[in-house]
């Protein structure tokens, strides 16, 4: 499995401050971690997908702290699995909903998996 950094977003670092930015003005946040300069290079280095065992030596951390690092920033939507190492045919639908404030697409899924949607399309206005 892969992972990337979520190309929604806008990461910006100054003064030692990680900031977080969207299109969607509602998504912007700050980030605080033990080390913002790590993080932030982490997420540069994302910006090319990359596997757990890259993240590690990159990040010169145990498997176990990793592997925590990872799950976080998937959580939190910064970090997502690369749509081509991912069988879901929906992996832009699951950029589309995070994208959004407070939804996560696996909450989304298991909303919309018990109802009936229908999607109008209106062509070209």
């Amino acid at each position: 499995m892969k992972y990337t950094c979520n190309s929604g977003l806008v990461i910006l670092y100054r003064d030692g401050e990680l900031t977080i930015r969207s299109s969607n003005p509602s998504l912007k946040r700050r980030i605080v971690s033990k080390n913002n300069d790590k993080l932030y290079n982490l997420l540069n280095f994302l910006k090319t997908p990359g596997d757990k065992t890259s993240i590690m030596l990159f990040l010169n951390e145990t498997e176990e702290k990793t592997n925590k690092i990872i799950d976080k920033l998937l959580d939190l939507g910064i970090i997502l699995k690369d749509a081509l190492t991912i069988e879901d045919k929906f992996f832009r639908l699951d950029r589309f909903i995070n994208a959004l404030p407070q939804k996560n697409y696996s909450e989304y899924t298991k909303k919309a998996a018990n109802m009936k949607i229908l999607i109008l399309g209106r062509g070209n206005l």
